[in-house]
């Protein structure tokens, strides 16, 4: 009943807010209309204290979308209206003291930055006794781990200790038992110390014995040493004797040995001296026969001069090969060297050699051909055109068609045969490997005057010079090494293999060897030795000898100076005529030079010494000039014919291909001559060998070997023949 009564009482009071609620929102809804309706009257908005007592009742009055328009308007006017009189209020009531507050904020700042610094110091210091603190801290941890590591040591030791002791006292009992024993050692020692006086009564009257016995061995063991000592010394000097003995049995086997090749020599050289007697005397067969037996014995100069002209003289005059009858002593005019002539000779080279000669068709129309340093490559150069090709001399087959960015003026080959320049008319040349790669571009501000691999011998270097007297050396990956100024855009430069000097040549300058990191230069004053000649001549050149030494200097007027790096002259060489041409041989130990006005080419030693002449006939120019590898033959091209010199001055063929030659050259081996030829082909001439000669007169002529007359005759003996 008491739980019924409380309940009405509560729902009454419910009942009673609940209505009054009701009631508040009632008004507050009727209040938003009307004034709504005003303001579409009249236009008067809600002010604040409207808006404060409609806003608790805005959640669940029913309004329309206008009238929450209008509340939303009022609201924002008010809000409007309420910041412009904050904004008012605070330019007269919070300006000044914000103003106050920024004079106490400065000083306030000031008073802070000083604090600052202080508290800047203080936490430095701080930091620093922290740090300290941490090394202490660090340095107990450390001591703790010490004083550890002590005490776990120290109570090892006493665990050790008290297991010492334990066996100390074991160690006691057994010394206890080990006394008895002692004692009863001891008895028995007293009675072997009696025994042992006696024994040394003995030892003593033996030891006197033994001592007397020693003195007599010692005596008789140094009176062996000696003996031993002087057996060792005569084994030593024994030793020494068979030592010289063999040392002197070797020299005299070698000087056995070389005074036999000394004696084959001699003896293979009376042969060939018989033999070139023999064909004086006109008398072929014995000629041909004491030739071979010398040169199968010592391949000497006089036996191959004696097989040529055997070749020669059965080619062009077969009778004095027919079977002679001894016509007495001759005289001298019938000794007379055998003269060949150059026709019946060009024939004879045709005869013998043709089945060798092979030829390969190359472009037609080139300007140049240039043969590569190992003469396995030749180049056909189109002048003004943008295009070469590269082929293989042996086969003729193409190794590279390249076509250049710009028509191309000149091309040359590195020494080591690995890379072509392609010197072009613009301001450029193109370093590309023999293939046709290009490996780079050497740029210049203006055209191209001049360009020049350095000579064989070292690291691959290029000069280059163009029209604005501008120079620059390169290596061989076409990067950039030195710029230099030349005095003359036509001067000529060439590069030294140790990639810091270069040679330059100008018209009516001395020739100068130029250290292009260092400017040091030294010059070459070319002329005769005592002012004899001009100092100065308007057409110089220069080159390097193939070891780099040596540089030699020559002009048209016949006059040849040879000279070492550092300026000094080593010799001078004067010609007789105009000079063609002045060459090193491949070994830079020799230099030959050719003059078509007085038709010869002469050899020369280094010291300025003639070693050989060499005639030709016709007033043709000469175009090249070239050593075999063997440095026995000479080759010197015309513009018709090509001679081919034995080093000596004899005249061993003639190439006449009938076309205008561009270029001559030995093959890579020597066993061949490459003709170049204006009309577009490569001839391939073999040169024919003293082994071809012979092999040609055993096998094909029939030549028949010497009689038994003519061996007792000659003096030819069995050994001869091995």
């Amino acid at each position: 009943m008491k739980f019924e009564l409380s309940h009405d009482i509560l729902a009454k009071k419910v009942y009673e807010k609940s209505s009054q609620e009701d009631k508040m929102l009632r008004k507050a809804e009727s209040f938003v209309k009307e004034r709504h309706a005003y303001y579409l009257a009249q236009g008067v908005m809600l002010g604040k204290q409207d808006l404060e007592y409609i806003s608790p009742y805005l959640a669940t009055v029913d309004i329309t979308k206008e009238e929450k328009k209008f509340i939303e308007k009022s609201r924002k006017k008010v809000t409007r209206s309420e910041g412009r009189k904050l904004i008012n209020n605070l330019l007269f009531i919070i300006l000044p003291i914000l103003l106050a507050l920024l004079g106490w904020a400065l000083y306030h700042t000031i008073q802070t930055t000083n604090a600052l610094e202080k508290t800047k110091e203080a936490n430095a210091i701080a930091l620093q006794k922290a740090e300290e603190a941490k090394e202490a801290e660090q340095a107990a941890r450390v001591a703790r781990n010490r004083a550890e590591k002590q005490t776990q040591i120290a109570n090892e030791q006493r665990r050790f200790a008290i297991q010492e002791g334990e066996r100390a006292k074991k160690q006691a009992r057994r010394a206890g038992q080990e006394t008895k024993r002692a004692e009863k050692a001891a008895t028995r020692a007293k009675k072997a110390e009696k025994e042992a006086e006696q024994a040394a009564a003995r030892a003593k009257k033996a030891e006197k014995e033994a001592r007397n016995l020693a003195l007599e061995t010692l005596s008789n063991q140094a009176r062996t040493l000696l003996m031993a000592v002087e057996a060792q010394e005569l084994e030593q000097e024994a030793n020494e004797l068979r030592i010289r003995a063999e040392q002197e049995a070797k020299t005299a086997r070698k000087l056995a040995a070389e005074a036999a090749v000394q004696q084959k020599i001699a003896r293979s050289l009376y042969l060939a001296s018989l033999a070139d007697n023999a064909l004086r005397l006109r008398k072929g067969i014995v000629a041909y026969n004491l030739a071979k037996l010398s040169w199968n014995m010592n391949k000497n100069l006089v036996a191959q001069k004696v097989l040529f002209d055997c070749q020669n003289a059965y080619l062009t005059e077969p009778i004095i090969f027919d079977k002679y009858q001894e016509k007495g002593v001759q005289s001298y005019m019938e000794q007379r060297t055998i003269q060949i002539d150059p026709k019946l000779q060009q024939k004879n080279i045709q005869r013998l050699g043709m089945e060798f000669r092979s030829q390969i068709s190359l472009d037609k129309k080139f300007d140049k051909a240039i043969f590569s340093p190992n003469k396995k490559l030749i180049a056909t150069l189109f002048l003004r055109r943008k295009w070469i090709k590269i082929r293989n001399t042996e086969n003729g087959k193409i190794i590279a068609d390249i076509k250049a960015a710009a028509n191309i003026k000149n091309i040359l080959f590195s020494s080591n045969n690995d890379c072509i320049l392609l010197v072009l008319e613009n301001n450029t040349a193109e370093l590309r490997y023999v293939d046709g790669i290009l490996i780079g571009t050497l740029q210049h501000d203006a055209p191209l005057k001049s360009a020049a691999f350095s000579p064989k011998g070292g690291k691959i270097f290029i000069t280059t010079t163009s029209e604005n007297k501008k120079g620059k050396l390169w290596n061989e990956k076409a990067e950039l090494l030195k710029e230099f100024e030349v005095e003359d855009a036509n001067f000529k430069i060439k590069p030294h293999w140790d990639g810091k000097h270069i040679l330059t040549l100008g018209k009516g300058k001395a020739p100068s060897l130029l250290n292009v990191f260092t400017n040091k230069k030294i010059v070459y004053k070319h002329g005769l030795a005592g002012g004899k000649g001009p100092a100065k001549s308007t057409n110089i050149e220069a080159q390097f000898s193939p070891n780099g030494n040596y540089i030699m200097t020559t002009t048209s007027n016949g006059i040849v100076n040879l000279w070492k790096k550092d300026g000094t002259k080593k010799s001078e060489i004067i010609i007789n005529g105009k000079l063609d041409f002045a060459k090193f041989s491949p070994s830079g130990k020799e230099i030959i030079t050719t003059s078509s006005t007085s038709r010869f080419a002469e050899l020369w030693s280094l010291n300025g010494k003639a070693l050989g002449k060499f005639y030709y006939d016709g007033y043709d120019p000469i175009n090249s000039v070239e050593f075999s590898n063997d440095g026995f033959r000479v080759l010197i091209g015309r513009s018709r014919i090509a001679n081919l010199w034995g080093v000596k001055g004899r005249l061993l063929y003639s190439f006449d291909p009938n076309e205008d030659i561009a270029s001559a050259n030995f093959s890579n081996d020597n066993k061949n001559v490459l003709i170049a030829m204006n009309n577009g082909t490569l001839d391939r001439w073999n040169i024919v060998r003293p082994e071809e000669i012979i092999s040609y007169y055993d096998n094909s002529a029939n030549i028949r070997p010497l009689t038994k007359a003519e061996e007792l005759e000659y003096e030819i003996i069995p050994s001869d023949y091995n």
